[in-house]
């Protein structure tokens, strides 16, 4: 689980699209990394109010359910969904998810811990991470002086302290756990627990992440570690990998298991066709309950059967010009955005589509030559792309740095 703090403080603004949860998953896979999983949880997804006022709890209580799935990827259908309000006002929701491919997955509004399953050498690793754990850049090592050094780990632990606050209250109304039923024996266990049926599970505390940061953060021989492998702590965030799996899981070591790839534990294909018409009924319920939804029901459209996009338009743009050395981050926030460039996009799809899961930009050059990838992973990221309601347009935001005044195009 490495970089946790990074992903976390980026991770901050999205606690609006995520908010509390106590989630239970019970994952049964297939050895090609397919599978389904039911899962439990009560939670308080954020919602927009403005316009609820005339909404009765019914139809409310379906936006909440509808913004679930709209915060969902990688799910190809659901089935046996039942959700009701919860004494405590929260949503209380179970549904089984089918997935075809686990690595892909991403319970947004429910869960932060996320699943690999990695066909290696004739096995499967399965491996836990953290929302938005990627994968660090090689950078040369730095050679501090011990003036240097003392002086940086003084700096990132005050900045540790100044986001403590935040950090606790993003983190503290989560809860997870996940139950695994393999396809296989497991084997070079770490940090999993073993269960009696042969599975495996694991569960994670918000405040539990707390107490860990704490304790790593509290140590200078951590930090030096942290500066020693080259990484710029303020930057780039903490490198917490098996020092924070010890405190968190109870092991120096990665969260893994290796998997004997043996049958499959359950025909996918047929309770997917099942699951599709199922979800299909509810999916027609919460389009009929969305303020977007049109009058006419458009007509189905042929089924796309691969390849590329018809056409790609821009819809709008967002420019946050880079701050001025003379002026202070308060007047930098236009939009309530960081500096930089977006573009909304609609791109015409070849046909209509199951689902559309998130995207990455991996290049951007303006036509100065300049690099306007954004550095961090996240920003990055395509998330939370709309799909029209006959399935054949896909509408997305494209983040970008600022390029220069003279910049006529990318």
């Amino acid at each position: 689980m490495k970089k946790i703090l990074r992903p976390l403080l980026a991770l901050l603004p999205l606690v609006f699209f995520t908010g509390c949860f106590d989630t239970q998953e019970e994952f049964t896979l297939n050895p090609d990394g397919s599978g389904k999983v039911v899962i439990t949880s009560l939670c308080a997804p954020f919602e927009m109010t403005t316009g609820d006022e005339k909404k009765t709890p019914e139809q409310k209580l379906l936006a909440k359910v509808k913004g679930i799935f709209d915060n969902t990827s990688g799910v190809a259908a659901w089935r046996d969904v039942t959700y009701n309000l919860a004494d405590d006002g929260r949503l209380a929701f179970k549904g089984t998810a089918y997935f075809n491919d686990l690595n892909k997955v991403d319970f947004n509004a429910l869960a932060i811990m996320q699943f690999k399953l990695v066909k290696t050498n004739g096995t499967l690793v399965l491996a836990a991470s953290m929302k938005d754990d990627d994968k660090k850049k090689s950078k040369p090592v730095v050679k501090l002086s011990e003036e240097e050094l003392v002086a940086k780990i003084k700096e990132a632990r005050a900045g540790f302290q100044s986001s403590k606050a935040m950090l606790t209250g993003f983190l503290a109304g989560m809860k997870q756990s996940a139950h695994f039923h393999l396809p296989g024996i497991a084997s070079a266990v770490s940090n999993f627990k073993s269960t009696a049926d042969g599975g495996l599970e694991i569960s994670f505390a918000g405040t539990n992440m707390i107490a860990a940061m704490e304790k790593l953060t509290a140590s200078d021989q951590w930090w030096r570690g942290q500066l020693a492998a080259g990484g710029d702590v303020m930057k780039d965030g903490m490198q917490l990998d098996n020092d924070f799996n010890e405190i968190l899981f109870g092991e120096k070591a990665p969260v893994s298991a290796v998997i004997a790839a043996g049958s499959a534990q359950f025909d996918f294909a047929a309770e997917l066709a099942v699951a599709r018409q199922e979800f299909s009924a509810l999916e027609k319920k919460l389009d009929a309950n969305s303020d977007s939804k049109s009058d006419a029901e458009p007509e189905a459209a042929p089924m796309a059967k691969g390849g590329d996009f018809k056409s790609l338009k821009v819809t709008g743009i967002r420019w946050v010009f880079p701050k001025p050395e003379d002026e202070d981050d308060f007047q930098s926030r236009a939009f309530n955005e960081s500096p930089g460039y977006a573009v909304a996009v609609l791109g015409e799809l070849p046909g209509a589509v199951l689902e559309v899961s998130e995207g990455k930009l991996t290049a951007a050059v303006g036509t100065d030559g300049t690099d306007l990838l954004p550095e961090k992973d996240w920003d990055r990221k395509i998330n939370f792309p709309r799909l029209s309601s006959d399935r054949t347009k896909v509408s997305f935001e494209v983040k970008m740095n600022s390029p220069a005044t003279n910049v006529t195009g990318f």
